[in-house]
Order: structure tokens, then C-alpha cells, then sequence
């Protein structure tokens, strides 16, 4: 029998944890993940509209680049107005993710005004010389709604990852308005690491504790790469996450399980041990990791538990569902976005990849 909300609040589902251990005897100790090849950032592709929050984005990417010594594009993407658009009825993969609206896209432009390109080239060196000094840089400008262009000029470029500022908007703000960030997610074909606009002034960042979901599913697994990548740069814990979805939890959040569970107490230890099986499968001895197990909604359950452990970093994989399925299936990972309080990085999983 199902739980009810009631019953649901009353239980305090336990959580399962286990530390590895820091110290092994040297000649058990590996140098390599088993089987795995890590990802390099060699290129950063970031974005700014010229807004105080854009900045915010533009300083996290500096702090990555610097890391990993990558070179960065710095863009700008210049939208027209809406008097330069018009509604175009597109299949179901073009329409807005909610009820299925139909997009505003540009017509095109007579002319793409060289002196007001020339005036935004100049501003966006200006913006990197203050925000990258050390780092190799170079500036562009694109036309266009500002989710394709970002996609298109990753693309154009090979970046390796887009860094980019959300707005987080929810509610019927996020129906009007959307999220550009999202956008971006749901059609690129490179990790995108979004980061929340903060409310402080804070220009220096930390990747202590990474947060790892892991359903067990292929897909959740291509996390695992970027978090051993960025535990060696940073020496950062990984934390291995693994939820328990309960029918009710599932339903009032607006969609269907990946698993139903009417007994809320018997996985968590199978889960627990699964999760320890991948740590030892995949981790070398030398990262520090844990595993956690619990029960709940995914969506509530990795906001929650970021902030418990206090996380720096959430790292997803996304199948960036577009059109219909998107609208009937949504993203854990949009949802996730929208409420984190942290960066959260989005690995794009798509058919056989």
C-alpha cells in the first residue's frame, strides 16, 4: 500500500553512509581510475549579456580555466527586438516546453549594424582584460535567440564546457520568460556548468564536496568521469548519492517514478551497496568518497542533501529532452537547477553516447 503524504512526513527514513578510507597501505594504492578516461577542459565557452549577474558567471569561469589552464570565448549574443519577430508554428521538437507554444524566432536582418558590433567587441575586451587577465581570451558577438547561438557557437568552436549565469526563475515568470540556461542544457552537446546568481559579492569560489545522483542507469554513470577530473584538480570529496523514489513523493512532484517502492525501508541497503560497488569499481584509493543512500523525491532529496553536507558542486546527466517528451516527462535536472543554491553541472547523454 502506498504511503500517504501524512505517513510520509512522520517517516524519517534513515541514511546510510560510508567513508573510504584515506590511508591504505602504499602498495595497495592506484594512480588511475579502472577503465575510465578523464574528460580535459582545454576550451571554456562563457557568455554575458553585460549584467551584473552575467559577471558573476564570467568570474566562476575564470577560477575554472585557471585550473585547468584552458583558453576561453568570451560571447556575446545581441537578440532582436520583438518587433523583429514573429511567431513561426514549428513540429513538436521546436515548441516552447510549456503546453507547447510555439518559439519566437528572428527574421532575418537586413543588416547586422558593423558600428554597434564593433561598440560590443570593444566592450567585451574590455570585460576580459578586467576578468581574465591570465587567460587566454578571445571575443564574440552573435545575432540571434541567445539558446541557439550559445549552442552554435560551442559548436563552432569545440568548446568543452559553457559556463553561464541563470536567473532561476520560477513560477509564471519561468512560463513567460523561460530560462536561457535550460535552453542551453536541453540542446547542447557539451557539458554545461550553470551558476547561480548570488546574492553576495563573493570573487572567490571552492570545490570542497561534490555531489554525485546516481540512479544506476548508464546514462548517470557518464557523471562519474567529471567527478574523479574534478576531485584530482581540486582534491575535492565526491560524494555517490542514490535515491529511493516513493510513489507519493513521485506523483506530487508532477511525474512518474524511475522506481516504485512500497516498502520505503528495503532498498536502501542494496542501493547502499551498489553505490560502494561503483566507488571501488571506478575511484582509486587515493580520492576521498562516500556513499549515501536515502528515500524520497529525487528533486527535494539533491537540493536537500547538498545543503546537509555542503556541497559545492551537483553533478547530472541529462538525456535533454526537447518538444512533446519534454513537456510530459519534464528534467530532474531543470528541476534541480531552477532550486539549487549551488553551480550545477549537466552532462549531456544522448542515444548510444
Amino acid at each position: 500500500m502506498a504511503l500517504d503524504m501524512q505517513d510520509e512526513r512522520e517517516y524519517q527514513p534513515k541514511i546510510f553512509m560510508k567513508k573510504q578510507a584515506l590511508q591504505t597501505p602504499p602498495s595497495q594504492k592506484t594512480t588511475s581510475p579502472r577503465r575510465l578516461s578523464l574528460p580535459k577542459i582545454q576550451k571554456i565557452l562563457t557568455t554575458t549579456d553585460f549584467s551584473k549577474e552575467s559577471f558573476y558567471g564570467l568570474r566562476y569561469a575564470a577560477f575554472v580555466a585557471e585550473k585547468w589552464n584552458s583558453k576561453i570565448d568570451l560571447l556575446h549574443v545581441e537578440e532582436p527586438s520583438l518587433r523583429q519577430q514573429i511567431p513561426v508554428p514549428l513540429a513538436p521538437s521546436g515548441m516552447d516546453p510549456l503546453f507547447g507554444f510555439p518559439q519566437l524566432y528572428p527574421l532575418p536582418l537586413p543588416s547586422f549594424r558593423p558600428k554597434k558590433n564593433d561598440q560590443f567587441l570593444s566592450a567585451l575586451r574590455i570585460v576580459a582584460d578586467r576578468e581574465f587577465k591570465k587567460i587566454s581570451t578571445r571575443t564574440s558577438v552573435r545575432h540571434g535567440k541567445a539558446f541557439h547561438e550559445i549552442n552554435e557557437q560551442a559548436s563552432k568552436t569545440k568548446a568543452d564546457l559553457i559556463i553561464m549565469s541563470t536567473h532561476g526563475y520560477t513560477g509564471i515568470k519561468h512560463l513567460w520568460l523561460g530560462s536561457v540556461t535550460e535552453r542551453v542544457i536541453r540542446h547542447s552537446q557539451c557539458p554545461v556548468l550553470s551558476i547561480p546568481i548570488s546574492k553576495s559579492k563573493r570573487t572567490s569560489f571552492k570545490l570542497r564536496k561534490v555531489l554525485v545522483p546516481i540512479d544506476f542507469s548508464k546514462a548517470s554513470l557518464k557523471a562519474i568521469p567529471y567527478a574523479i577530473a574534478i576531485a584530482k584538480k581540486w582534491n575535492s570529496e565526491v560524494v555517490l548519492l542514490s535515491i529511493v523514489e516513493s510513489t507519493v513523493a513521485s506523483f506530487e512532484m508532477g511525474y512518474p517514478p524511475a522506481s516504485i517502492s512500497l516498502d520505503p525501508t528495503a532498498p536502501l541497503e542494496n542501493h547502499l551497496k551498489e553505490l560502494q560497488r561503483l566507488q571501488k569499481k571506478y575511484f582509486s584509493v587515493d580520492l576521498s568518497v562516500k556513499t549515501i543512500a536515502t528515500l524520497g523525491s529525487p528533486i527535494q532529496q539533491i537540493n536537500e542533501t547538498s545543503k546537509t553536507i555542503g556541497a559545492d558542486l551537483i553533478i547530472l546527466t541529462t538525456h535533454g529532452y526537447t518538444g512533446l517528451k519534454h513537456v510530459l516527462l519534464g528534467s530532474t535536472a531543470e528541476y534541480v537547477l531552477r532550486n539549487s543554491h549551488l553551480p550545477v553541472l549537466t552532462i549531456p547523454v544522448r542515444g548510444n553516447s
